[in-house]
Parts: structure tokens; C-alpha cells; sequence
């Protein structure tokens, strides 16, 4: 790309007509630039075989409902480090809490996700769930057809218990 800026330079400097080898240097770089339908294609192909999600859908679920906590999932999309529980948390009681999610699974293998979300009283709040791409792929998951996890809640100010959840499972 130097090489045609410098000798475009060179021939807007100059009032002499391009040359045969000018002619040749703009052609390589354009031909190199250029991309085939088919290899557009392969690459279509390549991005949708690394997406988990291609064929995963999830209908809004009531995860839970109880002292004054509603957790609801809404949706599974790719995110920036994985696969993310997208999540509203409502927070109908009179104490600021904080949601994690401990003790998770997919499809059967233990992982370690990532979700921590403070929801102050009478809030809400949307969070995910973040399940690790690395973690998918060293457990050798390609498409999630489980997810099971609890939820850990507890008081944001004075970090005392408020609830630990049985695992909940979510299938797909």
C-alpha cells in the first residue's frame, strides 16, 4: 500500500504517463486486494462453525421467584468472552442485593462462568451469564442443549445471606 502511495506521489508530481511496470504494480496490489465469492463463502462457512449458538434458542423462563428476587432468562447469545445467559433480574424487596451464579454446567461438564450483578431495591437489572469460550471448547461443547446452574443472593450492603438456590436447569 506504501509502494502506490509513493509512486502515485511520483506521478501527481510529474506530468509524464504511466509506464508499463506503474501499470503493473497498481494491477498486483488490486488483484491481491480482491477476494472471490467463493472464498467470501468459506469464510461464512468458517464464522458459523465457530459460533455455538447457531441453532440455539431460548423462550423467556422464570427462573426464579422468591423473597422479593425474579430472575428471568431471556435469550443465550455469543458475547465478547463466550456464551452469554443474557438475564433480567428484578428486585422487588427493600434490601440492595447482589446475584452470582455458583455451582454451573454445561451440557453435563463443570465450568466456572463469570456474573456478579448488584440490583439496588426496587430495581432492575439486565446481566448474563458468561460461559467462557475456552471452557466450551476444552470440554469439547459445540452446541449447548444444557445449562444448570443456582444462584447465590445476598445483601450488597451488610453481605449477609439472603438465598442459595437448588440448581436450575435450563434445556435447549
Amino acid at each position: 500500500m506504501v509502494v502506490i502511495v509513493a509512486v502515485g506521489a511520483l506521478l501527481v508530481g510529474c506530468d509524464s504517463t504511466e509506464t508499463t511496470i506503474d501499470k503493473e504494480i497498481v494491477e498486483k496490489v488490486e488483484e491481491s486486494d480482491e477476494v472471490t465469492e467463493e472464498e467470501a463463502e468459506e469464510e461464512a462457512e468458517e464464522v458459523a462453525e465457530e459460533s455455538v449458538l447457531e441453532t440455539v434458542t431460548i423462550e423467556e423462563t422464570v427462573l426464579l421467584d422468591e423473597n422479593g428476587i425474579k430472575i428471568t432468562a431471556i435469550g443465550l447469545e455469543d458475547g465478547w468472552f463466550g456464551t452469554d445467559l443474557k438475564l433480567l433480574i428484578e428486585n422487588n424487596g427493600d434490601k440492595n442485593v447482589t446475584v452470582q451464579a455458583r455451582n454451573s454446567s454445561v451440557n453435563g461438564f463443570m465450568v466456572d462462568p463469570s456474573m456478579s450483578q448488584d440490583v439496588v431495591s426496587g430495581k432492575k437489572a439486565i446481566s448474563a451469564v458468561t460461559f467462557f469460550s475456552s471452557d466450551l471448547e476444552e470440554n469439547g461443547i459445540e452446541d449447548i442443549t444444557e445449562i444448570e446452574t443456582s444462584f447465590h443472593i445476598f445483601d450488597m450492603d451488610s453481605w449477609d445471606g439472603i438465598a442459595d438456590t437448588e440448581a436450575i436447569v435450563i434445556n435447549f
